[in-house]
């Protein structure tokens, strides 16, 4: 069932990105100008954190899946057929799914940056409001109308960036429901199958539970790859409306005052969580979920078992 569902993904993938080419270049452009408008308000693009992110990203995953292939090769004996179909219907599709993850990801990352450098605009306007009189302004008080200009910069790529989240959502929405199901479905066979090894463990079943560890740890960092990226999005997002109500405002500044009620505003709209296919809200309020499920089909899988084996003693007894 796994090495269907892991193949399905794997067809599902090659498939997607190929249909859906032109949200690469979709992406892209939003991206940028998302960046060349927030450079109007002083806040210049730095790719470094991102390079950075992809880069430990790729060194981690070279680690793991290296672990996994030469755990593979001695759990088959040395076996080269064997080894073959293990690595093609199973560790290859898993390599290109989390490849595939690490693009949603990317994006996010870029996203909550983004978000991040809106929230510090809004706290230098705080800190700016605050300062005034004193020695210390900063560059931007000294421009006509230059808080409500940046508002209304700081509300339109706010709104972008809840768009683009949305849209990214949209784009591998399938592939995150599938996952998710896939991790369930097999964590629930590695964890059943940990059971069974409380049974009887022989040395020669060292490589498959070293094998069964990894699958664990490969599917339970997928549902994370893709929980943490859309949690930290999403908090990040909701500090914004904290920052605009910390704004004080004098009387004399009523183009202020309706720039950030206009902000409020959209924040208001802005509340709905994000979900993949309107089916799965995506928050880690699901890994809370997905554990209890665990827990309860473990259950009844050990509970199957047991009864399966009083049936089989019963009948041993009956026969002889």
């Amino acid at each position: 069932g796994e090495y269907v569902i892991g193949t399905f993904n794997l067809l599902l993938i090659i498939i997607g990105c190929q249909y859906q080419r032109k949200f690469y270049l979709i992406f892209f452009k939003r991206m940028l100008e998302v960046d060349l408008n927030l450079l109007k308000c002083e806040i210049i693009p730095d790719y470094g954190s991102t390079q950075l992110f992809l880069r430990r990203s790729i060194f981690a995953y070279a680690i793991f899946f290296t672990s996994v292939i030469l755990v593979d090769f001695l759990y088959n004996h040395m076996a080269a057929d064997s080894f073959i179909r293990s690595s093609t219907v199973y560790t290859v599709p898993n390599i290109i799914s989390t490849l595939a993850l690490t693009q949603y990801a990317m994006v996010l990352h870029f996203i909550r940056l983004k978000f991040k450098s809106i929230n510090a605009i809004l706290k230098r306007l705080k800190n700016e409001k605050e300062l005034k009189g004193s020695e210390k302004v900063f560059v931007l008080s000294h421009r006509k109308n230059a808080t409500e200009r940046i508002l209304a910069i700081l509300r339109k790529q706010h709104a972008e960036l809840c768009r683009l989240v949305e849209l990214l959502n949209e784009s591998f929405g399938v592939l995150i429901v599938l996952i998710l199901v896939a991790a369930y479905v097999i964590l629930s066979i590695q964890f059943y199958a940990f059971y069974k090894f409380t049974e009887g463990f022989e040395e020669t079943e060292i490589w498959l539970t070293l094998y069964t560890i990894l699958w664990v740890v490969l599917h339970g960092g997928k549902v994370l790859l893709i929980l943490y990226p859309i949690n930290d999005v999403t908090d990040e997002s909701k500090k914004t409306g904290h920052f605009i109500y910390e704004i004080d405002i004098a009387e004399n500044e009523p183009t202020v005052v309706y720039a950030l009620e206009k902000f409020a505003e959209q924040l208001l709209q802005e509340t709905s969580p994000p979900n993949a296919l309107r089916v799965i809200n995506l928050d880690l309020t699901i890994t809370g979920t997905m554990f209890g499920m665990l827990v309860t089909f473990l259950v009844i899988l050990i509970q199957f078992d047991a009864s399966s084996r009083e049936q089989r003693k019963v009948f041993a007894n009956a026969t002889n």
